[in-house]
């Protein structure tokens, strides 16, 4: 496997920065030269979304953008032909999140053998259980690509034990009962309390996602993880930028590479 793709080894170097783009957002061309910024700013692994018609885990801001995506055409199959170009330019791991119809609909096989083909390092399926089809994680752990599993405030310590027998890469931890960019904000005493002795079940890195809207709260909650995920904030930001005429490509990326290096500090702390 492609060294880059060794998340032990990103994990290692300390705390670990995950944004969150939707493919093709806000455009085709712009989207592969976001990732491009965000690999060169200090994002360690980038997840890329999947636009799906009904995202049942996502809010306004990433349904938005997932609309936006689809009306230019984009699938399964053109992000994965997309990606396979954009994988080999960057040396930051692309993890794929994905509902789970379209990768059904693409065919369980053909999907885990092009993803590997693309470069991908992992697959994120917030609304495939790992118990409601073992086939396409077993399949996906076969060919080398990471599943990485969700854990949320409400999952039941003993369903917790049995989803970390499933998992590789990284824990993904939701931080509150909801979707992303929900107004809620993180359950800092899940967080502080519970996540500490789940950490003790699992060899896997934890990494916290949903809810972190800012480096203040990815400060705040970054001594207990691994590594966080932001997605709603960074999509938004993106959205204000074009929103208020700011449309120049460089003045986007700039923007993007700022954005990166305020939440990377944030959750790295002083030197």
């Amino acid at each position: 496997m492609n060294e880059k793709h060794l998340f032990e080894e990103i994990f290692k170097k300390g705390k670990v920065l995950i944004p969150f783009i939707t493919t093709g957002y806000p455009r085709i061309e712009l989207f592969e030269e976001i990732v491009y910024s965000l690999s060169e700013s200090g994002a360690d692994i980038i997840e890329i979304g999947i636009p799906f018609s009904d995202p049942l885990a996502d809010g306004v801001t990433i349904q938005k953008s997932s609309q936006i995506a689809l009306k230019q055409g984009i699938g399964l199959k053109s992000v994965l032909k997309m990606l396979s170009k954009v994988s080999y330019k960057v040396d930051t791991p692309l993890v794929i999140m994905s509902y789970y119809n379209p990768i059904l609909a693409y065919g369980i096989e053909n999907f885990v053998s092009d993803a590997k083909k693309a470069g991908i390092a992992g697959i994120i399926i917030p609304d495939l259980p790992f118990d409601e089809n073992e086939t396409l994680y077993l399949e996906a752990q076969r060919a080398g690509l990471k599943t990485i599993m969700m854990i949320t405030p409400v999952t039941p310590i003993q369903r917790v034990k049995e989803i970390i027998k499933y998992a590789s890469g990284f824990i993904y931890c939701v931080s509150l009962i909801g979707i992303t960019g929900d107004s809620k904000k993180p359950l800092f005493d899940w967080i502080s309390r519970d996540l500490p002795q789940i950490r003790k079940l699992s060899p896997l890195p934890m990494v916290l996602g949903f809810g972190v809207d800012s480096p203040e709260t990815a400060q705040r909650v970054s001594p207990f993880v691994d590594g966080i995920v932001v997605g709603s904030a960074f999509i938004k930001m993106i959205d204000n930028l074009i929103s208020t005429g700011m449309l120049e490509k460089e003045t986007i990326l700039e923007e993007v590479k700022n954005f990166t290096r305020k939440f990377k500090l944030a959750i790295e702390g002083p030197k």
